[in-house]
């Protein structure tokens, strides 16, 4: 199961529900961090923690010698919680640019006995990683519980929806999570 998190504007706390979703998940889980913009969980949770090189630009090279999908358990390290993995980010937006986010999609999604949940960022981002929304078991939309964050995700809903439908997936996959106070 591949499961896509965004958000519509400004940080909600996407990455964070992402990792709170991974740390609790009651099966073996990979977060994939797939936000153009950049990675934070190395930063945040992984309290600076070296990666030692791997993450989606090292699974974009080892994918130059083996096809993706094999490749990409090379690329992941262990959360401290059990059966818990995560594929590091990029560093910086203008890396975004080489990742193949179309084959990225096929290997997340072709992966089993494990499910996934990519934190993909804000939507509309400057290269958006629509390959893998569209290739997404269920697409959630994270906001804060405003009124400017609800005004920003009523545009993005309505972007959402027309692409779901149009990659033959429906707006049944289209969810929300509310972060507010408490």
């Amino acid at each position: 199961m591949l499961i896509s998190l965004v958000s519509a504007k400004g940080a909600p706390g996407t990455s964070t529900s992402a990792l709170a979703l991974a740390v609790a998940w009651p099966r073996p889980v990979l977060l994939a961090e797939c936000d153009p913009r950049g990675g934070d969980i190395l930063w945040g949770f992984g309290q600076g923690r070296d990666a030692g090189g791997r993450g989606l630009l090292g699974l974009q090279v080892a994918a130059r010698r083996q096809p993706m999908a094999a490749a990409l358990w090379s690329q992941v390290i262990e959360l401290e919680a059990e059966d818990t993995w995560a594929l590091p980010g990029v560093d910086e937006p203008r890396h975004s640019g080489t990742v193949e986010w179309s084959s990225l999609a096929r290997a997340l999604a072709s992966l089993k006995d494990v499910d996934v949940i990519a934190d993909c960022g804000a939507v509309p981002a400057a290269k958006p990683p629509t390959a893998l929304l569209s290739s997404s078991d269920l697409v959630t939309l994270v906001t804060r519980a405003t009124l400017r964050s609800t005004h920003a995700t009523q545009g993005v809903t309505g972007l959402l929806r027309s692409d779901l439908m149009n990659s033959g997936l429906g707006a049944d996959r289209l969810v929300s999570i509310v972060v507010g106070p408490g």
